[in-house]
């Protein structure tokens, strides 16, 4: 319970019962649905997605800007959205509450023997860090990537961090990490190739690992530092588009840019300054399930540009976060102003070596903008946006210096600069989109109480010496009785006698502040025999 003591000095939520009479929408008598069935075995597999970089660039930069120019895309809301406003687990999304030990390890399961031999098959095929495909000695498949010479540590850390946040978060992302080995447990396939500078097939040579080695980093010894991602289990079909639907997979039914999870993937691409979130850094999988059956799995890859990613012409690189490589609005608007705007990148501060254009001073959240226009975050709203600031609430700050403390920095410095300014970019991320509607979450029914997490306070963003939240709860007509725990759980009794079909409008304020948050309505049956079922959840503008 809370004290009188406390409740003279938190201002609170306030939940009031009404009748369904004053709401047109009734939700049906039903378990919300929790599971996606698009998982179900169809066959045969079908054939792989090539997506030309060159091309999607210039669709992306060009030619869909010009569309929307003429044509501007209904805002409709997200489709695969349960009556709990949350996304289903899916072979897109899984639904996680995640330790900071889970976090930290993500997809990753038994650990990469780093003695060897590691029996090269290929070079890497594509991508700006040079490196190889491998074969581990208990025979799990992996990409190597090194760092390069203008950053040492951080692709290789970005990769990995970015990995498990998005895992955190309850994307499907790959089992990357940080290594460092002797380049003399590298051996040679007889059949390992590799490509020339015109893409012609050749040999694999020593040259190239030499190569691979002469751009890593340094570590203990005559060990080199790199990244290994994992051959997810399955067979490879290409990325995903951002865009429509797999035409092949009758269990792709929902257009990409109407699945919330794909829409509000800006908000982690935006905390983790993930600037190339094109389609050719995601990856399906057919996961074969009988003889020419199976379904398609939908994963996000390569981070190693997060975190501030810096090469020439810098004042391009400066840029990234704040504006596309060809940004037709932000073109328009410096030639109808001849040049007055200030953009938020002149100016920057990038000294530091590694983060030095990621910092927390510069980050706006609604301005963030890929490197390329991406037809699904475009669509991103409010209410996808608040969903995603829900699952970043639970990923606290000690999950995310646990998972920064993986990427296995040298200096000490770097992780906790590192560690803190992603802290800092969730605390905006969370202001901003948490604080839209009362941040309240995770409904559940205990006997005759409806009970909720307060995530203001999980999230750290309410402290009772800081910037507290309480709660009171009543009707028109009295008040309610009201249970709640330093955690942020909080319970309301509903008193019997309320009627079948009952609303509980939720709202809240922050102290300090002059206005409650938009209310969070709870639909709720009370049957004879049963007691209260949980049957909706209503977020509106």
């Amino acid at each position: 319970m809370v004290s009188s003591g406390r409740r003279a000095v938190l201002l609170g939520v306030l939940v009031a019962l009404s009748a369904c009479a004053t709401h047109q929408r009734r939700f049906p008598l039903r378990a919300p649905m929790t599971h996606d069935p698009d998982m179900r075995p169809w066959g045969p597999m079908p054939q792989e997605y090539v997506s030309p970089m060159v091309w999607d660039g210039a669709d992306k930069l060009v030619f869909l800007p010009l569309t929307n120019a003429f044509w501007i895309p209904l805002g409709r809301p997200a489709t695969n959205v349960t009556a709990l406003d949350e996304v289903p687990d899916s072979s897109w999304y899984t639904n996680r509450s995640l330790t900071p030990e889970e976090a930290a390890r993500g997809f990753c399961g038994e650990p990469l023997d780093t003695s060897g031999p590691w029996t090269i098959k290929s070079g890497k095929p594509n991508g700006v860090n040079p490196g190889f495909i491998f074969k581990a000695q208990d025979g799990r498949k992996y990409v190597l990537k090194v760092d390069g010479v203008d950053q040492p540590e951080r692709p290789t850390g970005a990769d990995l961090i970015g990995s498990r946040l998005y895992y955190a978060a309850g994307y499907h992302a790959s089992c990357n990490r940080v290594v460092y080995f002797d380049p003399a447990i590298l051996q040679i396939a007889p059949d390992a190739t590799s490509e020339d500078e015109r893409g012609n097939e050749r040999p694999f040579s020593t040259r190239d690992i030499e190569n691979v080695v002469a751009l890593a980093a340094r570590g203990p010894g005559r060990t080199i530092r790199a990244s290994t991602s994992e051959f997810l289990p399955g067979r490879p079909l290409g990325p995903f588009t951002y865009l429509g639907t797999l035409d092949e997979d009758p269990n792709d039914v929902i257009p990409h840019e109407d699945r919330r999870e794909v829409r509000a993937s800006y908000v982690l691409a935006a905390l983790t300054s993930h600037f190339d979130c094109r389609e050719q850094n995601t990856l399906d999988i057919w996961r074969e399930t009988g003889r020419d059956l199976g379904y398609v799995e939908h994963h996000w890859l390569d981070w190693g540009d997060s975190f501030g990613s810096v090469f020439e012409p810098r004042q391009v690189a400066r840029k990234l976060g704040h504006s596309h490589y060809f940004d037709i609005p932000q073109m328009a608007e410096n030639i109808l102003t001849l040049g007055a705007i200030r953009r938020p990148w002149e100016g920057r501060n990038d000294e530091h070596r590694l983060f030095g254009l990621y910092d927390v001073q510069h980050f706006e959240p609604d301005a963030w903008r890929p490197s390329y226009p991406n037809p699904a975050m475009s669509r991103m709203d409010e209410q996808d946006a608040h969903w995603a600031a829900r699952k970043l609430a639970a990923i606290g700050p000690a999950h995310i210096r646990a998972i920064v403390r993986e990427a296995r920095f040298s200096n000490p410095d770097d992780e906790r600069l590192l560690a803190r300014t992603i802290i800092g970019r969730r605390v905006k991320l969370l202001r901003r989109y948490l604080l839209h509607w009362t941040p309240v979450a995770s409904f559940r029914v205990q006997g005759r109480d409806v009970c909720f997490d307060d995530l203001a306070t999980r999230a750290g963003l309410a402290r009772s010496s800081v910037r507290p939240i309480a709660h009171r709860a009543r009707t028109a007509s009295r008040d309610l009785a009201l249970h709640s725990d330093d955690q942020g759980l909080v319970c309301v009794t509903v008193p019997p006698g309320g009627g079948e079909y009952q609303v509980l409008s939720i709202s809240a304020r922050m102290a300090g502040e002059a206005e409650d948050l938009r209310p969070v309505d709870v639909h709720v049956y009370d049957l004879p025999g049963r007691g209260l079922v949980l049957a909706g959840i209503e977020r509106d503008e």
